[in-house]
């Protein structure tokens, strides 16, 4: 994932990446005189993709990423209740491309429903979220508590997040 942008955060649930580290939104960091390092936020708004406050996201210089959580008509959506979409979320395609138009790298929200949803069914949602809007980046959510099996989920979906995007580096 290649976030663009730098510092403050509009939105939900505040999450700073600064210097490949996240950290909460609260967390106080101090970089060196002529440091090339900056923060970078991500904004967690989940609204209707005709909601007003979409706009403010494009505008803000501050803004890296963005998450968008799509429902569909019947309310299905990885994010909505974790049910699979039975059709293509409608007036996401404007809000995901003023998203990318203004630099910041829109993130689709997949949820792993802890650990129930089976690596196939998120490999599709990927891969939905992919052909509908070009996204490229997922955010995956509510993870399993096990450490083990967690680690073993977070393999197979970063290696399926890889094939997906390609190679990172």
């Amino acid at each position: 994932m290649n976030f663009r942008g730098s510092v403050p955060l509009l939105g939900v649930v505040p999450l700073v990446v600064f210097g490949g580290l996240a950290l909460p939104a609260n967390a106080t960091v101090t970089p060196e005189f002529g440091s090339s390092t900056h923060a970078e936020a991500i904004v967690t708004l989940y609204a209707d993709p005709t909601d007003s406050q979409w706009a403010t996201v494009d505008s803000s210089q501050n803004v890296a990423g963005a998450i968008v959580n799509a429902c569909d008509s019947a309310g299905n959506g990885p994010g909505c209740n974790n049910s699979d979409w039975a059709s293509e979320p409608t007036g996401w395609s404007t809000t995901v491309q003023n998203l990318d138009s203004a630099g910041i790298t829109p993130l689709i929200y997949i949820s792993t429903n802890n650990g129930a949803n089976s690596i196939s069914t998120l490999e599709t949602e990927m891969s939905q979220a992919k052909s509908w809007w070009g996204i490229t980046d997922p955010m995956f959510d509510e993870m399993v508590g096990d450490e083990g099996t967690a680690t073993q989920v977070w393999k197979c979906l970063g290696d399926a997040a890889q094939q997906w995007d390609g190679p990172q580096g």
